[in-house]
C-alpha cells in the first residue's frame, strides 16, 4: 500500500477529540452552512466520509450521504454529506468559523479537500480553502509551524501547497499521523542514500576529483575566510556546502528555498570575496 493510502487510513481513524473544530475544517475546505443549521460538505474519498459521520453523531446532528459518480475521466467522484445541527451546536460552529485556527481545523480541511503525493520522487501535499481570506489565514498559520507553504489562486480555487520534505514532515506530524510521519522519514532517508550512490556511480574519476578539490577549496574558505564579508544567503550557501559535500546545486536550492542559479551565483561571489585574502 502506498504512503498516500496509509496516510488517509491513518488520519481518518485517529481519535476524534474535538468534533466541533473538525467540522469547522470541513466547512472551510468544501462545505457550507445555512441559518437553519443545515450543513453540506463534499469529500473526495470514502475514508474521511466515515469520520465525518462520526463527527456528526458526536454533535447529535442528523445526516445522509450521497455519492456522485464521475461523468467523465477528468471529473472527480465526490461524496456529499448533508446534515442538520442542533441550535446550540450551530451557534458554536458559526463562531468558530471566523475564530482562530488549530490542528483539528487543519485536519478537517485536509480530510475534505486535501491531497498527498506518493512521494516518488518529490514530496508535496495540497489543501483547498474555498474563501480567499480564510485561505490566506491558513497559509499564514501553517507558515509559522511547518515552514514554506504557498497559496495559489486560480479562478475560484485557493490551493495551499507544501512542496518540501521538511514542511510535509512537520505538517503530517501536526495532523497527528505519526505512522505516516515515520514512513515519510524512512522514504526520504532511503531516497537520499540512493541519490548519493547514483551521483558517485555517475561520476568518473576525473569529475569526482574535481568535486573533491572544489569542496576542499570551499571548506578552506569557510574555515579561514572573513565570513563577515558575506551576505546572509552567501553564508548559508557556504555553510551548507561544507556540511553536505554530497549535495548538488539542486539539493542546496531545495534545502534553502532558492533557485539553482542563485546558489551558483552565491558560490561565485563567495570565491571572489574570500579567495583574494
Amino acid at each position: 500500500m502506498s504512503i498516500s493510502e496509509n496516510f488517509w487510513n491513518e488520519i481518518s481513524t485517529l481519535e476524534i477529540t474535538n468534533p466541533l473544530s473538525e467540522l469547522v475544517g470541513f466547512l472551510l475546505g468544501s462545505g457550507e452552512i445555512d441559518f437553519q443549521g443545515n450543513v453540506f460538505v463534499s469529500f473526495r474519498r470514502a475514508q474521511p466520509v466515515r469520520r465525518a459521520i462520526q463527527v456528526m453523531e458526536m454533535l447529535q446532528g442528523t445526516y445522509e450521504v450521497q455519492f456522485h459518480r464521475k461523468r467523465s475521466a477528468s471529473s472527480r467522484q465526490t461524496y456529499v454529506l448533508k446534515s442538520h445541527l442542533p441550535k446550540d451546536i450551530f451557534d458554536l460552529v458559526s463562531a468558530l468559523v471566523t475564530g482562530s485556527l488549530d490542528w483539528h481545523i487543519i485536519r478537517g480541511i485536509m480530510l475534505s479537500t486535501g491531497y498527498i503525493s506518493d512521494l516518488n520522487p518529490w514530496y508535496h501535499a495540497t489543501l483547498d480553502v474555498e474563501v480567499l481570506e480564510q485561505a490566506k489565514k491558513v497559509e499564514q498559520w501553517l507558515s509559522k509551524r511547518v515552514g514554506a507553504v504557498y497559496l495559489i489562486t486560480k479562478q475560484s480555487t485557493n490551493t495551499i501547497h507544501l512542496r518540501s520534505y521538511e514542511a510535509l514532515y512537520k505538517f503530517v506530524d501536526g495532523l497527528g499521523a505519526v505512522k505516516t510521519r515515520e514512513e515519510i522519514y524512512a522514504h526520504h532517508f532511503m531516497r537520499e542514500k540512493k541519490l548519493a550512490a547514483q551521483r558517485l556511480a555517475n561520476c568518473d574519476n576525473a569529475n569526482l576529483k574535481r568535486q573533491v578539490v572544489k569542496y576542499e577549496f570551499h571548506k578552506k574558505l569557510f574555515e579561514t575566510g572573513d565570513l563577515t564579508k558575506l551576505t546572509d544567503v552567501e553564508y548559508a550557501v557556504l555553510k551548507l556546502r561544507v556540511e553536505h559535500p554530497e549535495f548538488s546545486y539542486g539539493d542546496m536550492a531545495e534545502k534553502l528555498g532558492v533557485s539553482k542559479s542563485k546558489v551558483a551565483r552565491a558560490l561565485r561571489n563567495i570565491e571572489e570575496k574570500l579567495s583574494g585574502e
